[in-house]
């Protein structure tokens, strides 16, 4: 008979009981255990231990049937069912402490790394955040995440280690060469941008930054705004008193949107509106007044033919809106 081979004869249901009761009860005893998990251990890291067991496995996972039945065990709603939180903890341990490792975590790496693992990967967590359900369940977990400073702290220092963005780079690149996945991210990306849900998120979002005088200051430093002919012709045609803000230095927020008025009266809550006959054809003023008279704001407003053509009579318009009390 080779070596390693022999025939068991099969124990009786009280064999069996008998001999678990008796493992129990020697596990229980700390000195038998200790013993028992460094004979293991001694005996995992010999070679030929070693090499029986990947040879084992090998052929295991040969079977079509071996490898659904691990796939189903570890993905999915029975993932982590049969394991305690005791249980789960040493694991973690363990992977720890074996990743520390630089051979092994080399290992690791490079199974991981190897091209059918990695498009495997990719259309999965390309299938998974193709649902709408995940991507909220995913925005929730890393909400929950950033919430906390410390974790918040220790994500930003891990991702902005320049080996981890470099990494990232040459990912994201070989990613876009393929054309299927760059239809699929741009298909996914429209989808999303159009959500009603994703509007309103943007919509708050951008509200809130523009409360910040600081991103005000560097939006306006960025788009290097200066004001346009019509502008520039009605600031000269105007008293001192009325600025020109329309340089992103000054914004209201009203019921609708933040709004930066093209001047405003020094002093007064009263601000006026320049309509370029190109850009605002077909919208009313009224509309943007309104607006603004339900934040407490005065306003008028001047179509771009009125100050070339109607000078005169925009100036005394403007007046007469000045001295209104």
């Amino acid at each position: 008979m080779p070596k390693g081979i022999y025939k068991r004869k099969p124990c009786s249901e009280e064999t069996k009981r008998k001999i678990k009761i008796t493992a129990t009860k020697n596990w229980q005893n700390l000195n038998i255990r200790n013993k028992t998990i460094e004979a293991m251990k001694v005996a995992d890291n010999k070679p030929e231990v070693k090499a029986r067991r990947r040879e084992r496995l090998i052929k295991y996972f040969e079977n079509p049937k071996n490898r659904e039945k691990q796939s189903r065990a570890m993905i999915g709603k029975n993932c982590g069912k049969h394991r305690s939180k005791e249980q789960r903890k040493r694991q973690s341990e363990l992977a720890i402490e074996r990743y520390k490792n630089p051979e092994e975590r080399k290992k690791i790496s490079k199974a991981l790394n190897r091209p059918e693992v990695e498009a495997k990967r990719r259309e999965g967590i390309m299938n998974y955040y193709a649902d709408l359900k995940n991507r909220e369940k995913q925005s929730r977990i890393l909400k929950k995440v950033y919430s906390n400073p410390i974790m918040r702290e220790k994500c930003k220092k891990s991702q902005n280690r320049p080996e981890v963005r470099e990494k990232k780079s040459i990912a994201a690149t070989k990613n876009w060469q393929d054309i299927d996945i760059r239809n699929r991210t741009i298909e996914a990306l429209i989808i999303t941008h159009n959500l009603s849900e994703t509007k309103e998120k943007h919509h708050k979002v951008a509200l809130k930054l523009w409360q910040n005088p600081e991103f005000q200051k560097m939006q306006a430093i960025a788009k290097n705004i200066k004001p346009n002919k019509p502008e520039r012709t009605f600031d000269k045609l105007t008293p001192d008193i009325v600025k020109y803000t329309g340089d992103w230095r000054f914004f209201i927020i009203t019921n609708k949107k933040t709004r930066n008025p093209d001047f405003k009266v020094s002093g007064q809550k009263k601000i006026i509106e320049l309509f370029g006959d190109y850009y605002h054809e077909g919208e009313n003023p009224n509309d943007i007044i309104e607006e603004y008279k339900n934040v407490g704001w005065e306003c008028i407003v001047f179509w771009e033919h009125e100050v070339y053509k109607e000078s005169e009579k925009v100036l005394k318009e403007t007046l007469k809106f000045i001295n209104e009390e």
